[in-house]
């Protein structure tokens, strides 16, 4: 009742030079509607939840990937953007600290001197979240095989780390790019994302370390990893919830419009809705 009407509002018709846009942003917006479907699944489904928990992992970083070609989009603003269009726009903007941001460089912001995006700094934070993109498929594909039980520690903290740096990536391509994309919700997009996927792994992980012993239900045995993720995916499509009603403000219709269009499609918009709520009255 949330996300589908608003997923089927960013289906509409869009400027031929912004098509590519429309399929990120859908793909992104729906993020919190798919994680919860699966999660809610492996609820009711607790025997093939590893599986489920694997398609969910390859939606996320279908979903995080898209992210990045979004971001990059809205900063150039067409669909047929280059890398060296991008950066020539990082060049113009103000220096911030990009570096010092959570979860790693918070505390050493002081020390921070000003900077502005290069081509090297890109490299690197692309570099930062495609880890994350290749890693966690990997770790939930071997989590479906029994011979990587005795490793699930180590492939638990390596998977930690891998998202811990993706998420250091993405805060540092937020405070380069809020001024720029101050129009568009950059903060909201970017914690939508941010607060389904460190959800999406801390909340299984913690309810991991707690579900150790398996459970006896009637006649049948349900391992300590499906009580698990029962109980982590009924937590987490309730966390889907607020999430996605913080998609639903962030990935708006006027974001398929160019910035110059932007005040019209808003104003379209404002009408559109005070239409309905007149229609509502009668």
């Amino acid at each position: 009742y949330i996300s589908v009407p608003h997923l089927s509002s960013l289906c509409r018709d869009v400027e031929p030079d912004l098509e590519c846009r429309g399929h990120l942003l859908r793909i992104v917006a729906a993020v919190p509607l798919v994680i919860a479907a699966f999660k809610f699944a492996a609820v009711i489904m607790p025997r093939i939840w590893k599986l489920l928990f694997f398609a969910a992992a390859v939606y996320e970083v279908v979903a995080f990937g898209a992210f990045m070609r979004l971001i990059m989009n809205l900063v150039s603003d067409h669909d047929g953007w280059t890398d060296k269009e991008v950066l020539s726009i990082f060049r113009q903007a103000e220096p911030t600290k990009v570096w010092a941001v959570p979860p790693f460089g918070c505390c050493f912001k002081p020390l921070a001197t000003p900077r502005r995006l290069g081509r090297t700094h890109v490299t690197i934070l692309r570099v930062m979240m495609w880890q994350f993109i290749i890693i966690c498929p990997l770790v939930a594909a071997s989590e479906m095989s029994e011979s990587f039980e005795k490793h699930e520690k180590q492939l638990t903290k390596f998977e930690t780390l891998s998202l811990m740096i993706a998420m250091y990536a993405l805060f540092q391509l937020l405070e380069a790019t809020h001024e720029l994309l101050h129009d568009k919700h950059c903060h909201s997009m970017f914690w939508t994302i941010k607060g389904t996927f460190i959800a999406n792994t801390a909340i299984f992980r913690l309810c991991s370390s707690i579900v150790t012993e398996d459970m006896l239900v009637g006649t049948r045995c349900y391992s300590s990893g499906a009580m698990a993720s029962a109980w982590s995916g009924m937590i987490t499509a309730i966390l889907c919830v607020p999430l996605a009603m913080l998609s639903r403000h962030a990935y708006r219709r006027s974001d398929l419009v160019h910035i110059g269009e932007e005040s019209d499609s808003r104003s379209e918009d404002d009408n559109g809705d005070s239409d309905d709520d007149s229609d509502h009255c009668e």
